[in-house]
């Protein structure tokens, strides 16, 4: 005799083959299956949502991962450019210290090597000369 194959979970029980030969056994019975069902679902449903938490907790657990990683690279490329910047403003105060030291030096030696300028001197009787020099005054 072949026996068909029955999900361990669906068999019925002794019991509920005892039941099953009067009308009250066959709902009871029909109640157990229905019940039976609903918890196979359930566990399908909670086998399924255990599966997605799974997942979620992976899904999470790389992005954490991820974050930490851009994180520190962040850091490094700011300690980076701090101390870039840094050695740049150090350049440029030395830029401006040697540009004023320079400057300081080209005041001095144009003190040292120019003698003052004299005016030269106009004559009495030139008038081109003297109208050049004096200073028109506003008109009324």
């Amino acid at each position: 005799m072949l026996e068909e194959y029955v999900h361990p979970e669906r068999a019925i029980s002794y019991m509920e083959s005892i039941f099953a030969s009067g009308a009250i056994g066959a709902v009871i019975v029909a109640i157990a299956a229905v019940l039976r069902e609903r918890n196979i679902r359930r566990k399908h449903k909670m086998d399924r949502y255990q599966s997605d938490f799974q997942i979620g907790q992976k899904l999470r657990d790389e992005l954490r991962t991820e974050m930490d990683r851009r994180e520190q690279e962040y850091q490094l490329d700011r300690q980076s450019l701090e101390s870039r910047i840094t050695a740049l403003e150090k350049e440029v105060e030395r830029c401006h210290e040697e540009r004023r030291d320079l400057q300081n030096l080209v005041v001095e030696l144009s003190s040292k090597a120019k003698p003052p300028v004299k005016k030269p001197a106009v004559r009495a009787g030139s008038p081109k000369k003297a109208a050049a020099q004096k200073p028109k005054g506003k008109k009324k």
